[in-house]
């Protein structure tokens, strides 16, 4: 199971900040962030498990050696659901949210700079099946965004572009990562590529997921 981050954070101005503006909203509203954020974490543990064998089984077989089998898998763990899930889900955390305000943008940044945040963020993280390497990856991109994607990808046309053309194929390498290849990328893509490549970031949906990891921790302070 993993940890959850109330577990994990202790105890700052910009966690205390944020949640005094969360307990003042809806509860109703924070209700349906906490389940749209639970589908994002189980989506994205489920697709962990079938990335990382893919992972492994790719490598064994360049070494000439035999692949393990496939785990067992059903129509509503292909990894072609389970990357639609995780899109769609973040989708509804952020359309639920709304505009969010300057206290939550600062715990958010705290969860991805401040050491502690860092560290919570990183155990819940592993806890959903995320490698080490892979965290360090997330986390550096994000920090080359000032440590808040929300505001860049806004600035480059918003949250919509990046989810409505985040790969959900096959391919276990590209999934969640921005599609633009092709004869005609859309004007909206070109830009968010544009925006990306200026501080050297790959775009994909994962740079939100510490951003859905901090509002999910809000409603359950609800």
């Amino acid at each position: 199971m993993h940890p959850p981050l109330d577990d994990l954070l202790t105890e700052h101005p910009a966690v205390t900040a944020a949640a005094a503006w969360a307990q003042g909203e809806s509860a109703t509203r924070w209700k349906t962030v906490a389940r749209c954020g639970d589908a994002v974490v189980h989506c994205t543990l489920k697709l962990n498990v079938s990335r990382r064998h893919a992972i492994r089984s790719n490598l064994l077989m360049a070494a000439g050696r035999v692949a393990p089998a496939a785990p067992e898998s059903d129509d509503d763990t292909a990894p072609t659901v389970l990357a639609a899930g995780i899109v769609q889900g973040i989708r509804n955390v952020f359309e639920v949210v709304g505009k969010l305000p300057p206290a939550v943008h600062a715990f958010l940044t705290h969860l991805t700079s401040d050491a502690d945040g860092v560290a919570a963020l990183r155990a819940w993280g592993q806890g959903i099946g995320f490698s080490g390497a892979e965290i360090t990856w997330l986390l550096k991109d994000i920090a080359k965004l000032d440590h808040d994607p929300i505001n860049m990808i806004n600035a480059a046309g918003g949250l919509e572009p990046l989810l409505a053309h985040a790969y959900t194929g096959t391919d276990h390498s590209r999934i969640g990562f921005l599609k633009a290849d092709g004869p005609q990328i859309p004007p909206e893509v070109q830009k968010l590529v544009r925006a990306f490549a200026r501080r050297g970031v790959t775009a994909s949906m994962f740079l939100l997921l510490p951003a859905v990891a901090g509002l999910r921790w809000l409603a359950g302070t609800t």
